[in-house]
């Protein structure tokens, strides 16, 4: 059963300003445990976007235990992107699922970055 679904879009122009800007801080404040091959302002806003439609299929956005760097963005072999939860977070989808899955689409154009993050209780 599908509990939770949650979109997010971000201009990449608007992400990029903040990661000139901010680099190490945005890094640890928001993907300090995601794989990062290429610390590029595009594929950290692609990460952003899977966080916070992550937060939204939630329902908490980003507050406690809801916090970006508890939101793991990782990819297989293949690419696919996978979402992790850390600790606490983890702790609070099993207290409120028990059991889930939670299915993460990312996608992007020169200019934007959209994920899809659907959480299914099984």
């Amino acid at each position: 059963m599908i509990v939770g679904h949650g979109v997010d879009i971000l201009e990449k122009n608007r992400f990029n300003n903040l990661f000139e800007k901010y680099p190490s801080r945005l890094i640890n404040k928001c993907f300090l445990y995601d794989e990062i091959d290429i610390a590029s302002a595009s594929f950290l806003s692609n990460n952003f976007t899977a966080k916070e439609a992550f937060s939204k299929a939630l329902g908490l956005g980003f507050r406690y235990p809801s916090y970006p760097n508890l939101i793991i963005i990782k990819r297989n072999n293949l690419g696919k992107p996978l979402i992790t939860l850390k600790k606490e977070l983890h702790e609070y989808v099993i207290e409120k699922y028990q059991n889930y899955v939670i299915h993460l689409s990312i996608s992007d154009t020169k200019y934007l970055s959209i994920s899809s993050v659907i959480i299914e209780q099984i």
